[in-house]
């Protein structure tokens, strides 16, 4: 299923008019030892020779090496995912030394025979009969089976005959050998044909050589390679008739270096194939660019790739898939001289290539030889296997490059040509740029290539045409090909249809519908120009226009920016985002066609001190966080930590420098924590603003560079924070902690540091990456893609999820293959708070490990069990949630106000306290709350205005909205970006509790933060706290598990069962005889069927289905989630959304004195047909609409349900405890504020639980206090305490051996529960 990109605040409009290369850097790393093939080839004198080919032919490519005197020659299967294996062949053995390894087919048959030369034994064919059984045929087939001093041998079909023929090089010391060519006469024999065709007798120290066609007249031509410079190399002309002329001369070939191989390839895309030679050190290595007029050039120094070594194997080869060839050579020096070891040169474009230290290839510097080319995970990325001598192992350069650009990967099979399809000519071409291939076999330095030709294409998504022109004169030509796959094209298969040139691209004023290929005649309508700010700043938003008023649309795009409204008109707005530059681009369509692009290209520059910057330094940095949360883990509990350590970096760099505020952290000591702090005295003639933002910046920079070193988008995390450090003018390569010199940025590390280290012993299991310590669940895991739940052995516990591949809400792959995510921060409660007390948190005990659940609600509702009332709320609740998902399609005719005039507008009060209420609260059958809305907007005193929607479109938008799609911030940065969309509306006042005067930016953005930075922290703590204790099941596995079970409604009927499911008419049914669900066989009469949301079975392509709603067996039902994540990885009671929000939105109501949003009213707008992401719709724009913080929370709450996460019961008590957190946390926070230092400090004990040899601290303390210590039957234990003066804690010790329990700890009106653990 194809998943829409996230287009949650702009309208997506999709119009190529270029194609863009996107490039990722180089990088190559060695994996033999991982993949399977650390050996060593031996000390053979010159090397080995190495094929990357797929001999056993499925579809991964192989790995054989040719190897010294005493080892045989060694096959390498590759697994696929497990690496290589060893293969051990039914051959007979080769023990002596060979040169070269090549697997060819002789016969065409369709299996791969094998042919190993030798410099000091003889050559050996080996014949294949189908089952990798392989005969020597030698001595039968002709060819030379005494030493003729063979090192290359190169295969191709020189007479066009259908089968493939050999060159046999001959390095004959003596120059008494010749080079051989051999005629196979299509009967597993072969001819000496070397006389008759022209080919010299004598000896010519010849290395290696390649067939190709070097005029392109459809023959293949030979190229040799000589050593010495007294043995120029050598270009045979074929003459189509069997004979061939050295044209050496003529062409300018007849180089005279210690040449050693023959590289082929058309590395300028001009459809005349190069010739890469490799030298000794003394001239450097040759580059012959072929003129097309029958001669050569030697370019190495012009392009930059003249190596000085002594050079052996050399291999083009995209290694970005950008669409130009790089270049790969070997070399047997170590680098140590002056003469190169083994290089890479990326190929720049326009003729030039450059030797990139920075692609990888670490400790490069063995004596190389051979090297090839293949795949080895089918990644389209071409892997280089290197082939050592001296006893050095191999190399398996694995080609780890991080790009978006697209590929084709393309073998061949011929049917009148040899079957292998070598001599081809392989063409594509993509937006009118052509590449070509030609198909060798034995290459290089005896090497073999994969048989696959991987070509780049970019970001091009579809190859215009391929077009392979076989030795057999046949032209296929294959149209609009899909990119990112392997191919397999036959000869004679493609369309024989002479191409018909013209202009290609709909959008142009002269398009062809009938060209098949582009010939760049594309003419466009008139380009314009754009109007505009052409500087700006992050965050500002600006007015762009275009110069020419009457075109009939207009199509925006904005890089590093968002589009917040008039996409398709003459002029938009634009909001930037936080980068040094943005671009503006627009096409314009005519009466009949479109214009070409153009751009503004707009520098963005940070000035805090301009008037009308309405945020401060600190909002820079939290948009620059919440970018960061989008492409993490999607983690809720620790991003809410993160959003909270960074508001208290923030706040306490404000606060130093404001003395009438209190900081939280630094110069505190903070459960247990000491954070020492003398005095700080600025130095200098620094502003205090400048200072606090200089100190703030690197204060936040350091805690994030830390917190996100380990995210899967580390690298571009890293980019954007030190893009903002570099537009504030800041470096960061200012290390010192040590304050003392006044330097703000000191003090910003130490900051930064202080609250790193704090981190790592605040209980979060920081250091083991927040793993999971002792929770184990319970249940098997639920595959939801297998019908029902047969795996559940606790239906009220929490089951985890098998996917095939987990994708998080972040859109990251968190495991690619058979995942089962495990659940996420159990142990939460063990977190280290904000406000919440130690009289709020209770302990409980499971298999001897400690659960803090603060705000306990006690335990949900269960079924199976002995409380039929219990039971009877579940199955109510998780039935429910089914019945919602009826309401996810427009098409059912339902329309609903969805304005403040309708909906929202419940008091607290209204929650009901009983699980057994519930049913007043919710709308069973029609969806919804008893939220009668509001009479009047009490900011304008006019009504609101009615917003009449589908209402499957509303509840749809809802679900995703507050999901937060595929690039989520998180429910708890969601929060942050409604604080900030609130802080951005001009009728906000920035006066705090709404009274007061009117706060800076910075100190308005720094407390709001803070208080809600802390607000999130301890909502993560209490919620996943209470998961992690009652480990709740959610509705995937309560509806599937009931409906396995049958039905509790009809006592009568034979699939009743107390523990299934209710039914109600219409909505959940059991399946009759006359069902079309019934099945071919009747097979699932009897069982439950739900009227719900389909699906993602009836899903094909977001971008145009939508699964509806109609009939499903409940075995099959799935929540309104993404197919690659279904549904959270943690327990359901109490929900986290519903927890977040409502905390929120008491922290704002009390924050900005008011329920209401600025203006009565906060909006999002959700565009027709884009916003949704795994289906299409909504089918009309829908706007979401709040009037107050609460009315937003109690609507996320809501969309839990719809979506299919949660059940009421999950709901309501999530509410409760997060506006108990909000009042606590506002009041709470704001005794920090303007020397209100009188605040009491709450006295906190530590560990809690505590070991019986531990040593308990109760902080905040003074000297005199008494401590008593009893066990739950009242019993006074005896204690040891110790007063510190310096920190004012207290130290208890235990007297005696005490059991594992509950104790009670007492000191003057102050009670603790202590867990103590032996």
């Amino acid at each position: 299923m194809l998943l829409k990109k996230s287009t949650k605040h702009f309208i997506l409009f999709t119009v190529v008019l270029m194609v863009n290369v996107v490039t990722g850097q180089i990088n190559f790393i060695d994996r033999a030892e991982s993949r399977g093939v650390d050996i060593s080839c031996g000390t053979t004198y010159l090397g080995n020779g190495v094929s990357f080919y797929d001999y056993d032919q499925d579809g991964f490519d192989d790995i054989t090496f040719a190897t010294e005197a005493g080892q045989n020659v060694r096959f390498f299967k590759n697994t696929g995912s497990n690496g290589f294996v060893e293969d051990y062949l039914n051959i007979s053995e080769i023990n002596h030394q060979t040169k070269q390894v090549n697997w060819v087919d002789i016969d065409n048959d369709g299996d791969k025979d094998l042919y190993i030369t030798s410099d000091t034994n003889g050559n050996r064919l080996f014949e294949n009969d189908g089952n990798l059984n392989f005969i020597d045929i030698t001595n039968s087939s002709g060819l030379p089976e005494q030493n003729i001093f063979t090192y290359g041998a190169s295969w191709g079909d020189y007479n066009n005959d259908g089968y493939l023929d050999v060159f046999i090089c001959s390095f004959d010391s003596n120059k008494v050998v010749p080079n051989y060519l051999y005629k196979n006469n299509g009967n597993n024999t072969f001819t000496n044909v070397s006389e008759s065709a022209g080919i010299s007798s004598l000896g010519h120290l010849s290395f290696c050589a390649a067939f190709f066609d070097y005029n392109n007249d459809g023959w293949q031509d030979i190229y040799i390679s000589n050593d010495r410079i007294f043995n120029p190399n050598i270009l045979y002309k074929n003459n189509g008739d069997g004979t061939f002329t050295d044209k050496s001369q003529e062409s300018k070939s007849d180089i005279r270096i210690d040449a050693m191989s023959v590289t082929i390839d058309d590395f300028d895309k001009d459809g005349w194939f190069d010739i890469y030679v490799t030298n000794s050190p003394d001239d450097g290595n040759v580059f012959l660019r072929n003129n097309g007029n029958g001669t050569f050039t030697d370019i190495a120094p012009s392009t930059g790739t003249k190596v000085f070594g002594v050079c052996w194997g050399a291999v083009f080869l995209d290694a970005e898939n950008d669409q130009d060839l790089d270049l790969y050579v070997s070399s047997s020096l170590n680098g140590t001289s002056v003469y190169n070891s083994s290089v890479f040169f990326e190929n720049l474009g326009d003729n030039k290539f450059q030797s990139d230290i920075n692609s990888g290839f670490f400790n490069d510097n063995k004596t190389s030889y051979s090297n090839a080319i293949g795949d080895v995970n089918n990644d389209g990325l071409y892997d280089i296997v290197v082939s050592n001598t001296d006893d050095e192992f191999i190399n398996l350069w694995m080609n780890e490059t991080v790009s978006n650009n697209n590929w084709l990967k393309i073998g061949l099979e011929g049917t009148v040509s040899n079957r292998d399809g070598i001599g081809a000519v392989i063409e594509i071409s993509a937006s009118g740029e052509k590449q070509y291939r030609y198909t060798l076999c034995g290459e290089g330095y005896l090497s073999q290539n994969s048989a696959s030709e991987i070509f780049g294409v970019g970001s091009n998504t579809l190859v215009d045409y391929v077009k392979v022109k076989w030795l057999s004169g046949i032209e296929d030509y294959f149209y609009n090909i899909d990119v990112n796959q392997s191919l397999t094209l036959k000869e004679g298969t493609g369309s024989t249809v002479t191409p018909i040139y013209g202009c290609k691209d709909p959008n142009s004023c002269n398009f062809n519908p009938d060209a098949t290929i582009d010939d760049g005649s594309c003419v466009f309508a008139e380009t314009g120009s754009i109007i505009g700010n052409a500087t700006s700043s992050p965050l500002r938003t600006e007015t762009y226009a275009h110069s020419l008023t009457d075109r009939e649309v207009y199509f925006w795009t904005v890089t590093n920016g968002e589009i917040l409204n008039g996409q398709g008109t003459n002029a938009i707005k634009v909001k930037w985002d936080i980068a040094s530059k943005g671009i503006v681009s627009v096409v314009n369509k005519g009466e009949n066609c479109m214009s070409n692009v153009v751009s503004l290209e707009v520098p963005l520059a940070v000035d805090l001190h301009l008037e009308e910057t309405n945020y401060s330094i600190a909002r820079l940095w939290n948009e620059l966080l919440l970018e960061a949360i989008r492409t993490d883990y999607a983690r809720p509990t620790v991003h809410a930590r993160n959003l909270f350590h960074t508001s208290i970096a923030m706040y306490d760099s404000w606060a130093i420098y404001n003395k009438n505020n209190e900081t939280y952290l630094i110069g505190k000591e903070l459960y247990g924590f000491l954070c020492d702090f003398d005095d700080f005295s600025l130095s200098g003639d620094y502003l205090i603003s400048d200072a606090v933002n200089e100190t703030l910046s690197f204060a936040v920079y350091r805690l994030l560079k830390h917190r996100f070193k380990e995210s899967p988008n580390r690298e571009t995390i890293s980019e954007r924070l030190n893009e903002l450090m570099a537009l504030l003018n800041y470096d960061v390569n200012y290390n010192s902690i040590d304050y003392s010199n006044g330097e703000p940025a000191a003090l910003g590390n130490f900051i930064g540091s202080k609250i790193i280290e704090y981190g790592l012993q605040d209980g979060s299991n920081e250091l083991n990456e927040y793993g999971n310590q002792y929770y184990l669940p319970v249940n098997e895991s639920l595959a939801p893609i297998v019908g029902g739940n047969e795996t559940i052995s606790d239906p009220n516990r929490w089951q985890p999820l098998s996917l095939d591949v987990y994708i998080d809400q972040s859109g990251n792959i968190v495991s690619p293959t058979n995942s089962v995510p495990e659940f996420l921060s159990p142990e939460w409660g063990n977190t280290q708070p904000f406000s919440l007390k130690q009289s709020d948190k209770s302990t409980y005990f499971r298999n001897s490990n400690h659960y803090n659940v603060y705000h306990d609600p006690g335990p949900p509702p269960f079924i199976d069990t002995e409380d039929i009332t219990s039971s009877n709320i579940y199955k109510w609740g998780f039935s429910l949630v089914s019945i919602w998902s009826s309401h996810l399609s427009p098409n059912d005719g339902i329309m609903w106000d969805i304005s403040p005039r309708s909906i929202g507008n419940i008091s607290s009060s209204l929650f009901p306290d009983d699980f057994y209420n519930y049913k007043d609260f919710y709308k069973l059958i029609e969806g919804g709350d008893i939220g009668n809305g509001h009479d009047l907007n009490p900011i304008t005193n006019q009504a609101y205005v009615e917003q009449i929607v589908p209402r499957g479109d509303y509840t749809r938008v809802l679900a995703e909205f507050w999901a937060d799609g595929p690039d989520s911030e998180t429910p708890p940065g969601h929060w942050f970006v409604i604080l900030n969309y609130i802080n951005d509306h001009p009728l906000l006042q920035k006066k705090f509790e709404g009274k007061g005067a009117v706060l800076s930016d910075i100190e308005w953005e720094v407390k709001s933060y803070f208080i809600l930075g802390g607000a999130m922290h301890d909502a993560a703590i209490a919620a996943w706290g209470i998961k992690g204790w009652y480990d709740y099941i959610r509705p995937i596995s309560a509806i599937r598990y009931m409906a396995d079970k049958g039905q509790s409604s009809e006592i009568n009927l034979d699939n009743f069962n107390i523990n299934g499911i209710p039914l109600v008419d219409g909505l959940i049914e059991v399946v009759n005889e006359d069902d079309p669900l019934a099945g071919d066989n009747g097979e699932n009469v009897g069982k439950i069927k739900l009227f719900t949301w389909r699906g993602h079975k009836y899903i094909e392509d977001a971008e145009t289905d939508a699964a509806g709603v109609g009939w499903i067996l409940a075995e099959n039902w799935w929540p309104y989630q993404r197919p690659s994540f279904v549904t959270p990885p943690f327990a359901g009671y109490v929900s986290g959304h519903s927890t977040y929000s409502r905390a929120a939105a008491e922290v704002l109501t009390k924050l900005t004195g008011s329920p209401f949003f600025p203006g009565g009213l906060g909006e999002f707008h959700a565009n027709k047909n884009e916003f949704l992401v795994f289906e299409e719709g909504p089918s009309q724009d829908i706007v979401l609409q709040w009037a107050t913080y609460r009315d937003a929370s109690d609507q996320c709450s809501l969309s839990r349900i719809w979506g299919g996460i949660h059940p009421p019961m999950d709901d309501i008590p999530g509410r409760i405890i997060g506006e108990k957190i909000g009042v606590e946390t506002f009041n709470f926070a704001k005794k920090y504020f303007d020397n209100q230092n009188e605040k009491e400090i709450e006295m906190v004990a530590y560990p809690n639980p505590v070991g019986n040899s531990d040593q308990l601290f109760i902080n905040n303390t003074d000297e005199g206090m008494a401590f008593e210590l009893f066990n739950l039957q009242g019993k006074n234990l005896p204690i040891d305490y110790e007063f510190n003066k310096s920190n004012h804690q207290t130290k208890i010790r235990f007297v005696g051996s005490l059991s594992t329990g509950i104790y009670i700890l007492r000191t003057e009106g102050r009670f603790w529960k202590i867990a103590l653990m032996n």
